[in-house]
């Protein structure tokens, strides 16, 4: 109406703000009648971009801001009313869970899928695609009209008319065109539910974990006859720390893990992290009435050093006769870097240990390996850094997004039905087989993140992996860094151009620091 009094809109007061802006919290007005108007309908828009629902952290701070600050917004004898428009970026972001229907019916969520169902004849569709690809627009378009029963046959769209007539015959034409380029995409942005193409598609279960990767004739601390090397790492933490041992069988995704556990070693089977009770604090408490105990410094030194003892001291038997020592541990050097490489410096097995860090190289940055320094050496997605730091110690980086998907990769293989893949241990080391569940907590660590597939401006594409809230990652970070040390003693995976193997540098003997090139020393007269 051209009288804006007689708008039921009237008198409204909108306001807007960023969800981390702080300036939500307890927002209200002082009206000139002397009464206060507080927020009565709030809309929430796309809470969280692609990054931020990769982080938990960031999905925990923004679920704690909706429950505690924007659920709050009206006055105590008011009702807040309130809509949410969002797209499912990633499985457990905020939108998955406020449209989770059983864990938040108050927000009666709703999904709506751009594509309803698929066609059936989806081999068809694939040639389609080619020839899109290949030919062109005009030559998929004339292919589409040579076969347009076949290939509507079964889809369902929702809204027919979101299309360009200029690309595409249709929406369907529009929809599996975004389908086939990138699929993780699709189900994110048009289907508003990931886990149909993201780590659903690729990752197994923890049920087919447990049913297809233990090796039931393998003992535990044993090393298969096929192994050709035995490798390992260790996850460093304030209360435990973790690691494995695994067993090569000439390439990196395809071994038997032979071993596994914490330092101090635990009773249970399953336990998380943060609810254990017998940590490195109580195992070296130097008097039971002494609460305060050793520092976190001292703690590490003592703890790693036990660990490493009683991994490297020992021969593992191998099938067929014989024994095996280890050949490389890495150890993970992202907390208390410079207690870990002290301890990595003092030990006897120096010679055999090396300092790891992982990095998460995503699309958009070059590969780990692009742009090597003077003294570096360049794997398969790992690079050995040159001499530094007080112990003049070489420290090893790797691309953790890229080696978390090859063990997912050995993983699939073996739950497909293959013989090879990733495999753990069977048996107790005295021959007893192990219950169903036994590798239960492992099989949950190696589901404890999850990924999106990234495509970068130049086309580089790769699997950006993070943690799920609230779970346990460490013997899958294990399980990687022990991929990474497998490739590092020349078991490749698919790179035929990777080096073979690292160079075989004693770290007993700690490089010196060179003199380098004298650097010409200019005057300026006044």
């Amino acid at each position: 109406p051209r009288d804006w009094r007689l708008s039921k809109s009237s008198g409204a007061i909108i306001t807007s703000c960023g969800i981390t802006s702080g300036s939500i919290r307890g927002q209200f007005i002082d009206m000139p009648d002397g009464s206060v108007a507080r927020p009565t309908l709030v809309l929430i828009d796309d809470p969280m971009d692609k990054r931020k629902a990769n982080s938990a952290a960031e999905i925990e701070s923004r679920m704690s801001i909706i429950d505690g600050d924007i659920m709050y917004l009206c006055g105590q004898d008011q009702v807040l009313s309130g809509f949410a428009a969002m797209t499912v970026i990633r499985p457990g972001d905020v939108a998955d869970q406020l449209l989770d229907t059983e864990k938040r019916p108050e927000f009666n969520g709703l999904r709506t899928k751009f594509l309803e169902s698929f066609p059936d004849d989806m081999e068809l569709w694939e040639k389609w695609y080619d020839v899109r690809r290949q030919e062109g627009i005009a030559a998929s378009n004339l292919f589409y009209d040579k076969h347009a029963v076949r290939l509507e046959t079964g889809a369902s769209v929702a809204w027919a008319s979101a299309f360009d007539p200029k690309k595409y015959r249709n929406a369907l034409e529009k929809a599996m065109d975004l389908y086939f380029r990138v699929p993780a995409e699709f189900y994110a942005e048009f289907q508003n539910d990931p886990s149909e193409g993201l780590a659903a598609a690729t990752m197994a279960t923890v049920d087919e974990i447990l049913e297809h990767c233990p090796e039931p004739s393998l003992p535990q601390l044993t090393v298969p006859l096929a192994a050709t090397h035995l490798v390992g790492h260790i996850d460093i933490h304030d209360k435990l720390l973790y690691y494995t041992l695994y067993a090569p069988e000439g390439t990196a995704g395809s071994g038997t893990v032979i071993d596994y556990g914490t330092w101090p070693r635990q009773k249970l089977r399953e336990f998380r992290k943060d609810t254990i009770r017998y940590t490195l604090k109580s195992k070296y408490r130097k008097r039971k009435s002494d609460e305060r105990g050793l520092s976190v410094e001292d703690l590490i030194t003592r703890g790693l050093g036990d660990l490493l003892d009683d991994l490297c001291n020992q021969e593992y038997r191998r099938i067929g006769g014989g024994a095996v020592k280890i050949d490389r541990l890495l150890i993970d050097v992202g907390y208390q870097q410079a207690t870990v490489e002290e301890v990595i410096a003092k030990s006897p097995h120096r010679a055999i240990l090396a300092p790891a860090w992982g990095l998460g190289i995503r699309a958009r940055n070059e590969p780990i390996c692009s742009r090597l320094k003077k003294g570096e050496f360049g794997g398969d997605e790992w690079k050995m850094l040159a001499p530094s730091g007080p112990w003049r110690l070489r420290r090893v980086r790797h691309d953790t997004n890229m080696w978390k998907t090859r063990v997912h990769q050995s993983i699939s293989l073996r739950t497909s039905g293959a013989k090879n893949g990733l495999r753990f241990y069977g048996k107790h080391r005295t021959g007893r087989p192990l219950h169903g569940t036994y590798h239960r907590m492992i099989a949950d660590h190696c589901l404890a993140e999850t990924f999106v597939e990234m495509t970068s401006s130049i086309g580089r594409r790769c699997n950006e992996w993070d943690e799920l809230p609230g779970r346990d990652n460490h013997l899958f970070d294990n399980l990687v860094g022990s991929f990474v040390a497998a490739s590092m003693e020349g078991c490749r995976w698919s790179n035929p151009a990777a080096p073979s193997k690292a160079p075989n540098i004693d770290q007993s003997r700690p490089a010196k620091p060179g003199r380098g090139k004298r650097k010409k020393k200019i005057i300026f007269a006044n």
